[in-house]
């Protein structure tokens, strides 16, 4: 041992603990036109070691196709599980997609019949009467048929143009396929007593 032949200082040294990195991201998702407003408060965390954990708060939302894409916010994070100071964590919103739906239905204009009075009649309702409207989707629609005479019963209660599916004051109508049919005005003979 030649230690005596030696002046030695003893100095500390620095053990350092960098945080981890993790970043918590909210997830991506796409869905079909339902009528109702669709949210998916999923996400993902990366980097993260053992039985650390972190709950995330996700809130987008989109009702409409015409709103894709919107932001799935990533509102609020916290540590269920670990010590937050071990890591350096980053966030990330994701994106909320919609796609049309498809979806076939009839419309079909009144069919009505009245006795003869000489009066011009018609009947302007137009009703889904086949497939069924999403929820909150409602039918703007008008038919144009009159009759006036027993002879114009056959002319047909037809669906004025510009007929469309409303969801409050949003157009869905390209979520729909529609088909329309016309209704039957009749008129029918008076009686009269000789």
């Amino acid at each position: 041992d030649v230690s005596a032949n030696y002046v030695i200082t003893a100095v500390a040294g620095k053990l350092t603990i960098n945080p981890r990195p993790v970043t918590v991201t909210a997830q991506n998702e796409s869905f079909f036109y339902t009528g109702e407003a669709q949210s998916w408060p999923e996400y993902d965390v990366d980097g993260l070691v053992g039985n650390d954990a972190i709950s995330a708060v996700v809130t987008g939302s989109i009702t409409f196709p015409n709103e894709s894409p919107v932001t799935n916010v990533l509102t609020s994070y916290q540590f269920t599980a670990g010590t937050p100071g071990n890591y350096k964590v980053t966030t990330a919103n994701g994106q909320l997609t919609m796609t049309k739906a498809s979806v076939p239905i009839t419309i079909t204009a009144a069919s009505d019949a009245w006795t003869y009075d000489g009066s011009a009649h018609s009947n302007t309702a137009v009703t889904v009467t086949s497939g069924s409207l999403l929820p909150g989707d409602a039918l703007v629609a008008n038919a144009t048929g009159s009759v006036t005479n027993v002879s114009e019963t056959a002319v047909g209660n037809t669906i004025a143009p510009g007929y469309k599916v409303m969801h409050g004051t949003e157009d869905v109508s390209a979520n729909y396929v529609i088909s329309t049919q016309a209704g039957k005005l009749t008129i029918k003979p008076k009686a009269v007593r000789s």
